[in-house]
């Protein structure tokens, strides 16, 4: 599969490859989804609920769906408990490069992939179901952060714990001192570095943190 990429290293046989060409292997395909799969569009699935709806799902979506399941279930990429996880999409077109059309990070991979899912085969609406008109299908692979990660830092030279520890330190710092004073109208972000850390301290040192996010408040 040859990806259009601007960066290209050399493997250890000397064989020049894209940067991400390297991790784009079966072990992490997650589904993929063409043209020919979208069904006839149903308004009455999208205002159903429950039993009803499922009951009108078509056959190739409940396929697409259990696919993105199984992979999360299967996966050989473990993401570190309070981390989140990276999924890459390809734009395939026969006789054409394929094309890396969007990357996206997310601590529930299932549920945001499941939403692009149901907005292409079954809303038919939005910028993914334009795209794939423009292509012979789409394939989401998951990306090996560690693996990407490696190269990068070998590549560039550069030392990863310190450049992390500038970007969070204040996310950090910002935990900590909230959950400490109290800070009555505080919150955070369900997918930030913020809530990360804060789900990290509640759990891993329970004993001292706990927050009770809906009242602003240390739970008793």
């Amino acid at each position: 599969m040859k990806i259009q990429s601007e960066s290209r290293f050399k493997d250890t046989s000397g064989t020049e490859k894209t940067y991400i060409e390297e991790f784009i292997v079966s072990d992490y395909k997650i589904f993929d989804i063409s043209n020919k799969d979208i069904p006839k569009y149903d308004q009455s699935i999208i205002s159903s609920k429950g039993s009803t709806r499922e009951s009108l799902l078509p056959d190739i979506y409940k396929e697409k769906r259990l696919a993105i399941r199984n992979y999360s279930n299967n996966t050989v990429i473990r993401a570190s408990a309070f981390g989140g996880r990276v999924w890459i999409l390809l734009g395939v077109r026969k006789g054409k490069k394929t094309v890396s059309l969007n990357v996206g990070q997310s601590r529930n991979i299932v549920e945001e992939l499941e939403g692009i899912l149901w907005d292409v085969m079954i809303k038919q609406k939005g910028a993914y179901s334009e795209e794939l008109k423009n292509y012979d299908k789409f394939i989401f692979y998951e990306v090996n952060m560690d693996s990407i990660i490696s190269i990068f830092t070998n590549k560039y030279e550069v030392d990863l714990k310190e450049i992390a520890y500038g970007m969070v330190k204040d996310y950090f710092s910002e935990v900590i001192v909230a959950h400490d004073t109290l800070a009555k109208n505080w919150n955070c972000y369900n997918a930030g570095m913020d809530n990360r850390f804060l789900s990290y301290l509640c759990k891993e040192h329970s004993e001292l943190y706990t927050f009770d996010r809906s009242k602003g408040e240390k739970s008793e």
